[in-house]
C-alpha cells in the first residue's frame, strides 16, 4: 500500500501520496489522516506535530535516520532533506517563518548557511520591543520607500528590508562557498528578487521522497 509523505511545518502542511502533492492546514491535514489510518504516514516535522495522532507512523530523524551530509547535531530536518533534494553545488534558500540559507557543496556536504527571521517575524519581533507600533502585514519588495504613514512605512520597510537582507547574505555566502547555483523554496521565495535562481515550492517533500525511495546506508541521527 502506498505511503503518505507528509511535511509539517510552522504554518502549513505539504503531503505527498499517489503521485500528487499539495497543501493544507494542520486542523485539514488531521481530519484527512483520519480518514486514511490504514496507510503509513512518514512524517519529517518541524513543529509540533502531535495533532497528527495515526497509527501507522514513522517518524524522520527518530524511526527513518538522516542522511549523513556533514551536517551539525540538531540541524533542522528540513534544511537537510532540502539539500538532499537540491544536490551538489548550490544555495538553498528556504522563505518561511524563518529564512535559512544553506549551502552544499560539490560532493553534497554541507558547507555553512545563515538564519534569518522571515518577513513575518521581522514585523511580530519589531511590534513585541515596540508595542505602541501596529502590527502590519508585509508589503512585496516592489513597494515604493517613500511611504506616508506608519502602517506603510512599517509594511514596506519589512517587506523591502527582509528582501535586501536575504540577498545580501546570498551574495556573501557565494563568495565564501563558490557554489554556483542558488535553489528557492517557501512560501516566501517569490519575494526575494533573485531572478536567477531556480523555483522548487515542494523542495523539502522532494527530499522526503528520495528518502523514502532511497535509505541512506550511513547516516547522522539527531541528538535525543
Amino acid at each position: 500500500m502506498l505511503k503518505i509523505l507528509c511535511e509539517f511545518g510552522n504554518t502549513s502542511v505539504k503531503f505527498s501520496h499517489a503521485g500528487r502533492r499539495w497543501r493544507t492546514s494542520p486542523d485539514e491535514a488531521a481530519v484527512w489522516l483520519a480518514q486514511h489510518a490504514d496507510r503509513e504516514l512518514v512524517l519529517a516535522a518541524t513543529a509540533d506535530a502531535s495533532a497528527l495522532a495515526h497509527p501507522r507512523i514513522r517518524i524522520v530523524g527518530r524511526d527513518i535516520p538522516l542522511p549523513d551530509l556533514g551536517q551539525y547535531p540538531g540541524m533542522g530536518l528540513d534544511r537537510v532533506l532540502a539539500g538532499l533534494a537540491a544536490g551538489p553545488g548550490c544555495i538553498v534558500i528556504d522563505a518561511g517563518t524563518a529564512t535559512t540559507l544553506t549551502a552544499w557543496d560539490h560532493a553534497g556536504r554541507f558547507a555553512g548557511g545563515l538564519i534569518l527571521p522571515g518577513v513575518h517575524a521581522l514585523v511580530a519581533g519589531l511590534v513585541a520591543r515596540a508595542p505602541a507600533l501596529p502590527a502590519v502585514a508585509p508589503l512585496p519588495s516592489s513597494s515604493p520607500a517613500a511611504q506616508r504613514d506608519t502602517r506603510g512605512a512599517i509594511a514596506a520597510g519589512a517587506g523591502i528590508g527582509h528582501a535586501a537582507m536575504v540577498r545580501g547574505c546570498l551574495e556573501r555566502l557565494r563568495l565564501e562557498t563558490a557554489c554556483p547555483r542558488t535553489v528557492l523554496t517557501g512560501g516566501g521565495m517569490d519575494d526575494l528578487g533573485i531572478a536567477d535562481a531556480e523555483r522548487r515550492p515542494w523542495l523539502v517533500l522532494e527530499g522526503l521522497e528520495s528518502l523514502v525511495a532511497s535509505p541512506p546506508a550511513s547516516s547522522l541521527q539527531p541528538p535525543a
